[in-house]
């Protein structure tokens, strides 16, 4: 996998129930669409309209570097959009048991 970039920009790629869920649809995605071979996915849990969802994405891009991957995952069928860093961190289920993960 590509190491994450020094970019403060994302494009995510589905916001969903859980973890598990995000993993299945990373899973799908990553098979599906070329442009996101070798990315690691990157996810954070948050509370919308008092329900729990876990954001999927990937990241640490330019701005146009961004666009540009969003462009072509939508040309080919997918559904993103472009947002700035909000927390993210490497996806739960790439994480080693035991081990936590600093945050700022």
């Amino acid at each position: 996998m590509k190491p994450q970039g020094t970019g403060s920009w994302y494009v995510q790629l589905g916001a969903f129930e859980s973890a598990g869920v995000a993993k299945d649809a990373w899973g799908r995605a990553s098979r599906r669409f070329a442009v996101l071979a070798g990315h690691s996915p990157n996810g954070m849990a948050f509370k919308a309209k008092g329900e729990d969802f876990y954001r999927l994405s990937v990241g640490g891009f330019s701005r146009s570097a961004a666009d540009s991957m969003c462009r072509q995952y939508r040309a080919k069928g997918g559904a993103c959009f472009v947002r700035q860093g909000a927390g993210d961190m490497m996806a739960q289920w790439l994480r080693k048991p035991g081990v936590q993960m600093a945050s700022r």
